[in-house]
């Protein structure tokens, strides 16, 4: 009976993400005028899809990628696919869901530097420098900051609930708000953190949000590799560099330099500059080697999860940061190339055999 009800409640999660990603395709398609693909194109796309999963796909994603970026290829996947049987076949999601709050990235990772963390809120609980205290002293702690920032401790904002603010004797920046009133806006399960100083380069790409490094990476038998990379960006006065809130990503090649145009998906568009004149092309992201070789360490120490999608900046003094993990949502970035990168095949494959 237990085993019935959990294949009926996978299967409504997986429609219900479905759904979802119909509605996002929906929404990201307002506006623009898509290329319809050729007959040789359809065949290409059914073809490779029968012989790797044994069945066809809807596809639309292809014709919204390729249409954009001027590139076909049947290896793009459709985000119902990806997120409802990739993901989940590739990370053990009743581990990976603590793997990827941001109150225990710490915990997980504790030779990696991060940001400073001043307070956490774990399930209604505050904590300082791991102990237990009250709202009072949490309150008090966070009454008079020069610059911090508050997030969801949970990966599902998507950048949405980052807040930078400073406070003065308890009231802060933040629309007025007082520190209390900003705590109670996040309930609970989240992290305040002293802002990272980012390096210079990645700064003149936009120095109002801290720019991250999302890499991609998969856990192959015996060794962990890089599916993709790339540079997320924010807009000129944005705070965050997500897409999802109007952010902007370039893709990175193997030697770290970024490989123009940029892309943003609210709205679609495409940059061969950022928004102070300054040109994508050829720049050169800072410790580009140092993220890969942390990224596939820290890879190795995660046994549960497949595929992960890791955010990491570089500070003022040089040095790689880790801001946090993804494992639900590691990220697709077909703007740049298939989500899965050069083990398309292999991971299409394993999908099929289960």
């Amino acid at each position: 009976m237990k085993n019935i009800v959990k294949q009926i409640l996978e299967s409504a999660t997986k429609e219900w993400v479905k759904y979802q990603k119909r509605k996002m395709y929906r929404e990201m398609i307002v506006g623009i005028k898509l290329k319809k693909l050729s007959k040789e194109e359809k065949e290409d796309i059914n073809s490779y899809y029968e012989k790797l999963l044994g069945k066809r796909i809807n596809p639309r994603w292809h014709q919204y990628y390729s249409s954009i970026n001027g590139v076909f290829t049947p290896k793009y996947i459709p985000l119902g696919l990806y997120y409802a049987q990739i993901v989940p076949m590739l990370n053990d999601r009743t581990v990976s869901k603590a793997y990827a709050d941001k109150n225990f990235t710490e915990r997980l990772f504790p030779e990696m530097l991060q940001p400073k963390t001043i307070v956490k809120n774990i399930n209604g609980f505050y904590y300082l420098r791991g102990k237990p205290i009250a709202k009072e002293e949490a309150l008090s702690i966070c009454n008079n900051l020069s610059d911090a920032v508050i997030k969801q401790a949970m990966e599902t904002s998507q950048g949405k609930s980052v807040i930078r603010f400073s406070s003065s004797d308890g009231m802060t920046t933040c629309k007025g708000l007082s520190v209390q009133k900003l705590f109670d806006l996040y309930k609970k399960n989240y992290i305040v953190q002293e802002v990272v100083r980012q390096h210079a380069i990645l700064s003149k790409l936009n120095p109002t949000s801290l720019n991250t490094v999302r890499l991609t990476t998969f856990r192959r038998e015996e060794d962990v590799v890089v599916l993709t990379s790339l540079l997320r960006m924010g807009r000129k006065d944005a705070l965050v560099d997500n897409v999802s809130v109007g952010g902007v990503f370039c893709e990175i090649s193997p030697d770290g330099r970024l490989k123009a145009p940029a892309y943003s998906i609210k709205p679609t568009g495409r940059y061969d500059y950022n928004d102070f004149g300054v040109k994508y092309e050829g720049i050169q992201v800072p410790q580009y080697e140092e993220i890969v070789r942390k990224a596939k360490e820290m890879h190795l120490q995660l046994p549960y999860t497949r595929i992960v999608g890791w955010d990491f900046t570089v500070d003022e003094d040089s040095q790689v940061v880790l801001i946090e993990l993804n494992l639900h949502s590691p990220g697709v970035y077909q703007l740049i190339g298939p989500a899965l990168g050069e083990y398309t095949d292999e991971i299409l494959t394993m999908v099929k055999k289960g």
